[in-house]
């Protein structure tokens, strides 16, 4: 088993870790909803891994819904075990930096 706290990464390896499931950065739509009084604005959050450097995000796995609520299929810090392919990509939140994610992953929570 390879452990995500080795710093030295290789892109496109299979990787497998034991690790605690978090939710990353929540990003929303900022529509004018208008006074309708009810929620309008999608929100969304990646899955990330805690137990890993800068917090290891799971591509695909997200919770989703909208200001009142997020819907996630897993529970946020639960254990987890996570199997994929370690790719670095470019963060679309600050331009020209760069962040690992885990792609293709397959999830297995202990708890």
């Amino acid at each position: 088993m390879v452990h995500f706290s080795q710093r030295r990464w290789v892109d496109s390896r299979e990787r497998r870790s034991a690790a605690t499931l978090a939710l990353g950065t929540k990003v929303m739509t900022l529509m004018n909803c208008g006074g309708i009084g009810r929620c309008c604005n999608a929100v969304g959050a990646p899955f990330v891994l805690l137990d890993a450097p800068d917090s290891l995000e799971l591509e695909g796995l997200r919770c989703s819904g909208d200001e009142s609520i997020l819907c996630c299929p897993y529970s946020p810090k639960a254990s987890a075990i996570a199997v994929g392919t370690l790719l670095k990509v470019e963060d679309f939140l600050a331009k020209g930096r760069y962040r690992w994610t885990l792609r293709d992953v397959t999830l297995c929570t202990t708890r």
